[in-house]
């Protein structure tokens, strides 16, 4: 099964989220945990 590189993204932002005891969690954390461009968690909006 092949997934697209957003599915992917979304699929980890998910599993990052699970693993939060925060009410919320910004882009800017989401692409600092996983090393990735702050644009890249934002392009799904």
């Amino acid at each position: 099964m092949r997934l697209t590189q957003f599915t992917d993204y979304g699929l980890r932002v998910l599993m990052y989220l699970a693993t939060r005891d925060q009410a919320h969690v910004t882009t800017e954390q989401i692409a600092e945990g996983f090393g990735i461009s702050r644009d890249h968690p934002a392009q799904g909006r």
